[in-house]
């Protein structure tokens, strides 16, 4: 399953990536980005806060929603809800006049 929230992805996983060390989401939520124009920001939050942990690399987030639903918002963009699994939230890339990537501007 995949879905989008602006330059944000939601990708459900088979399975947890290697390495990682996922620890519990706070009950006050977490910017997982915030728009470099125009400082909008994609706040993640959990029905049951302690049911969802979270893990960073350098190519984005991953939640581990073991019970209740993952809700990530925006102020410009539909709310976009996450059940039970592994989830990976990657930033958008782009590829530039140059042929470079760079992650998406919001």
């Amino acid at each position: 399953m995949q879905k989008y929230q602006g330059d944000i992805g939601l990708i459900k996983l088979n399975e947890s990536p290697k390495g990682l060390s996922f620890l519990p989401l706070q009950a006050e939520g977490k910017v997982i980005a915030e728009g470099e124009v125009t400082g909008h920001r994609h706040i993640l939050t959990a029905t049951i806060p302690q049911q969802v942990e979270i893990a960073q690399d350098e190519r984005g987030f991953y939640l581990k929603v073991n019970e209740g639903e993952a809700i990530l918002t925006h102020d410009k963009h539909d709310v976009q809800t996450m059940t039970p699994g592994i989830w990976f939230l990657p930033r958008q890339l782009e590829r530039d006049i140059i042929r470079e990537f760079r992650v998406v501007s919001d």
